[in-house]
């Protein structure tokens, strides 16, 4: 009984580490790499982030994301622009300063020909891993790896994102002291 006990008290405590309540902003670099069916090149990637840790386990990851497009049967080049909404698990939690986690989410592409006819916004699936580490008490490097899907005309498009981000966190709440023994 004092055991059950203990694992619903500490369970319950999970919510009130230190993480819970931190916001973080990223600008972030990498590169795409897509399959060699895709009509385009790998490319680098670059943008900006931010999130909130909802609780020192859940965290809500914004990226905005440009990567170059160079078409493989020329030299034409031009641009994929996403927006992805992930959802933050933290396979740590009550760690002081770092985070490895599992993410998933959607959000929007916006693909070209010959992919789609015309420019056009698709949705898109991804998840993947990744590690958050705070370099100081408020600046954190972040780096991802994440499997991303684009249904198009006919099929779909995939690629893998590898992206290291750099920033700057505020909030959260000071980690309560530990009891006496």
């Amino acid at each position: 009984m004092r055991k059950a006990l203990f694992f619903i008290v500490a369970a319950s405590a999970v919510g009130l580490m230190a993480q819970e309540g931190q916001s973080y902003g990223t600008i972030q670099g990498g590169a795409a790499f897509r399959k060699v069916s895709n009509y385009f090149n790998d490319g680098p990637t670059f943008g900006l982030g931010a999130g909130h840790w909802f609780s020192d386990t859940w965290s809500l990851d914004l990226k905005a994301l440009r990567t170059n497009q160079d078409i493989r049967a020329t030299n034409t080049g031009t641009h994929e622009y996403q927006g992805l909404v992930s959802a933050l698990y933290n396979l740590n939690p009550g760690a002081p300063n770092w985070y490895p986690y599992l993410a998933a989410g959607t959000g929007m592409t916006r693909m070209h020909a010959p992919l789609v006819d015309g420019d056009k916004n698709k949705i898109n699936y991804h998840a993947g891993v990744g590690l958050m580490v705070h370099l100081t008490e408020r600046v954190i490097f972040q780096g991802d790896l994440k499997a991303l899907r684009v249904n198009t005309n006919g099929g779909h498009s995939s690629e893998m994102l590898a992206l290291a981000d750099i920033g700057y966190t505020w909030g959260g709440r000071k980690a309560a002291p530990a009891p006496p023994p």
